[in-house]
Order: structure tokens, then C-alpha cells, then sequence
């Protein structure tokens, strides 16, 4: 075999290389993982029990308080303890019920009610995060297996380029600083690729975490970087999320916790009925009958003073509160969405820029090293660098590509309501 017919077989295996990741396309791993993260994570179920508790305490939460039962035994004389000794004496059955000033269940039931949209929020951020999470890895494990896929196909391109060093430095025409030249280029794939596949087998382990399986995931997921959709990310005029509501409702529940204590200026009302069981005395008026009683009560706020004004202060403060940590976080959001918006259209530019600009002159570069190494005019260790040049520009679009959806995985957490996963 003649030099120029090993160089073209060369040649045609670094170009195999660097179009590998070119040929990669969407599939359904990711939305089944995300599907079965949503079923399964343990995070999500503890939401979903809080957001049920708190939907149960939000159905009681404006009723009366429970009426209260007493019995008694009345006015015995000391001595005796007897019953049948005067007609003052008796057993006695009572039954009052308290009734809150207007206004106070109705607050007490709001609250409830947005305690448990909260709760609601709560559980649609933990899915959001988890959707989040799954995408990351998942993002991160293709992109460590699409890098050991082209370094394995490489490391076929340097054991040719290595063969070739050996049969030149055999035949008298090389010299031996160019095989150990290649074979340190090898075992340094060698050893990038036993990186890569750590890294994906780190991801794995995320994704079996966060999909509650015991074991590791099945090694089989189908690997995938998509390319950049073509349509541009803009900074979303209005900002909707379960972040953003869930401090929202922190702000109306701070509000009716403040009409409550307003309201704890007026008394409550409680009304109740007795009935007392007499005996047939003598010089009974009404010789035994049985005593009906009935009697409304007020409790007195008469520490308003203190008590209640102090009451009404501190759930005013912490309505403020509320009101300048939801300004907070939705500046913060908003910060943090147009902090993404711009690193993914960085992300996009560099990824063109790669693509039609940088790649094509990596790979020019190395087809012009291959013209020069067969004339003579670029010696062994330029023919090599030229060739791995070309397969690092290729694993550095591939780095941009899996930022880029990482990211946009962050952008989607903090501007999408709900996520919608493939049933």
C-alpha cells in the first residue's frame, strides 16, 4: 500500500469522525425518562400529600367551631350531697355553641383556600424542577457518549496514523519521535475516553436517583443532542410560573391574615341552652318540673389595647413583608430569564459559528495538512495535529450544543406554568 492510498484512508475516517454528531436526531428517551421522574420521584409525591392535606383542611377550615357539651350536677347541700333534699338541686345538660364575629370564619376559609393553592404551586414547581433535573443529565450522559463515540471512532484514525509511523520508521523513512508522537496521542484518547464514559455513567446515576430506581439506569438510553432550533429565544414579556404564583398567593394569604386580626377587635358570640332535671319537692312552686335555661355570652377583647392592636401591627408588617419578597423574587426571576436569554443566544452564535465557519476550516486545514504531508512541506507531528485539531473543534460543538439545552431547560423551569410531557 502507498503512502498516498494510507492517507486517504485516513482521511476518510477523520471525516466519518467529525460528521458523527451531525447525523444525531430527536427521540422519545428523554420524555419517557421525564415521564417516569414524574411517576416515581419520591420529592413529587411528598408535594402531591401536602397539596392533599392542605385541600382537606381548606374544606373545614370556615366551620363553626364544635359545639360543646356539659352535664352537671347542681346545688347539693354540702352535708348531704343529696339529691331529693331541696328544689334547687338537680343534673343538669347544657349544649353552646360559639359564633365567630361575621368575617372571621370567612378569613379563616380564605386562608385555608390559598394555603392549598400554594401547596398547588408548590407541587408544580417540584415537577418543573424535576423536568429540569431529568434534562440536565440526560443532556449532560448524551453529551459524554456522543464525545466517547467520536474519540472511539478516532482512536481507529490514530492506530492507522500510528501503523504508518511505525512502517516509515522501519523502512528508514520516519523517525522514532514520530511513532512515540502517535502513540501518545493514543493513549491520551485512551484516556479521554475513560473519562467520558465515567462522566456518563455519573449521569446515569443522577438520572436513576431521580427516577427513584434503586439500580443504575439501563445503559441502553438512546443518546441525543438535537440541533438548535431555528427560531429565536426572545425574553417573555409577561412572566407566569408556579415561583412567581406561589408568591403571589404568599401575598393574599399575608392580606386576609391581616383583615383576621383586624377582626379580632370584635367579640365572638356564644350561645347556649341548659336543661336541668329536678324531683318533686315539698313546697315546689311547680312541683318537680324540669328547668329549660337558656344564655348568649360575649368574650371581652379588653386588652385591645395591647393585645389586639400589637396582633393587628405584626400582621401588618408581615403583609408588607410578603408584598416586597414577592417583588423580590419576581425581579430575581426576571434577572435570571433574561441572564439565560442571552447565554442561549451566545450559545447560538457560537454553535453557527462553528458550524459554518470554524469546522469548515478545521477540516480544510486538515485536508491541506494531508496535501502538504504528501509533497513533503508539512513533517509527520503537523499531519497528526492538523487531524485532531479537526476531531477537538467537533467535541467542542458538541460541549455548546449540550450548554445550549441545558439551559434552555433552566429558561423553560422559570417561564412555563405547567410542562407538558408526551403521554
Amino acid at each position: 500500500m502507498d503512502r498516498n492510498t494510507i492517507v486517504c484512508i485516513l482521511l476518510c475516517l477523520l471525516l466519518v469522525s467529525a460528521g458523527r454528531a451531525d447525523n444525531i436526531s430527536g427521540n422519545h428517551a428523554l420524555d419517557s425518562i421525564i415521564k417516569v421522574a414524574l411517576e416515581r420521584n419520591p420529592a413529587v409525591h411528598a408535594a402531591e400529600y401536602r397539596h392533599s392535606a392542605f385541600e382537606h383542611q381548606a374544606k373545614f377550615a370556615g366551620w363553626l367551631p364544635d359545639p360543646v357539651l356539659t352535664a352537671g350536677i347542681l346545688n347539693l347541700p354540702r352535708t348531704s350531697l343529696r339529691l331529693d333534699e331541696t328544689p334547687m338541686s338537680g343534673v343538669s345538660l347544657g349544649l353552646s355553641q360559639s359564633i365567630p364575629w361575621p368575617g372571621k370564619s370567612s378569613a379563616r376559609a380564605g386562608i385555608a383556600r390559598l394555603d392549598s393553592d400554594i401547596r398547588d404551586m408548590d407541587l408544580a414547581a417540584h415537577r418543573n424542577s424535576i423536568i429540569r433535573q431529568v434534562t440536565h443529565h440526560y443532556y449532560d450522559y448524551s453529551h459524554w457518549m456522543l464525545v466517547a463515540d467520536i474519540l472511539t471512532e478516532s482512536m481507529q484514525l490514530v492506530e492507522n496514523i500510528t501503523q504508518v509511523a511505525q512502517t516509515r520508521y522501519s523502512t528508514g523513512e520516519g523517525v522514532l519521535q514520530d511513532v512515540l508522537s502517535a502513540e501518545t496521542s493514543r493513549a491520551r484518547i485512551e484516556n479521554r475516553i475513560l473519562m467520558a464514559r465515567q462522566k456518563a455513567s455519573s449521569a446515569l446515576v443522577q438520572l436513576a436517583h431521580l427516577t427513584d430506581n434503586p439500580g443504575p439506569m439501563d445503559t441502553s438510553v438512546t443518546p441525543a443532542l438535537p440541533p438548535i432550533p431555528l427560531n429565536e429565544i426572545q425574553i417573555p414579556v409577561e412572566l407566569s410560573n408556579p415561583i412567581l404564583a406561589k408568591a403571589s398567593f404568599g401575598s393574599a394569604v399575608a392580606r386576609r391574615k391581616l383583615d383576621l386580626a383586624k377582626s379580632q377587635y370584635w367579640p365572638n358570640l356564644t350561645v347556649g341552652v341548659d336543661y336541668r332535671i329536678r324531683k318533686d319537692m315539698p313546697m315546689d312552686a311547680v312541683s318537680g318540673e324540669d328547668f329549660l335555661s337558656f344564655k348568649v355570652g360575649l368574650n371581652l377583647p379588653m386588652w385591645f389595647f395591647a393585645r389586639q392592636r400589637n396582633q393587628s401591627a405584626a400582621a401588618r408588617q408581615l403583609y408588607n413583608a410578603a408584598q416586597a419578597e414577592e417583588a423580590a423574587i419576581r425581579n430575581s426571576v426576571k434577572q435570571q430569564v433574561a441572564d439565560i436569554v442571552l447565554i442561549l443566544q451566545s450559545l447560538r452564535q457560537r454553535t453557527e459559528q462553528y458550524e459554518s465557519t470554524i469546522l469548515p476550516q478545521a477540516q480544510a486545514a486538515g485536508e491541506a495538512a494531508r496535501v502538504a504531508y504528501e509533497v513533503g512541506k508539512v513533517d509527520f507531528n503537523g499531519f497528526l495535529s492538523a487531524q485532531l485539531e479537526t476531531i477537538n473543534v467537533e467535541l467542542e460543538r458538541l460541549e455548546l450544543l449540550k450548554q445550549y439545552h441545558q439551559q434552555k431547560a433552566a429558561l423553560d423551569e422559570l417561564t412555563y406554568d405547567t410542562q407538558e410531557v408526551i403521554k
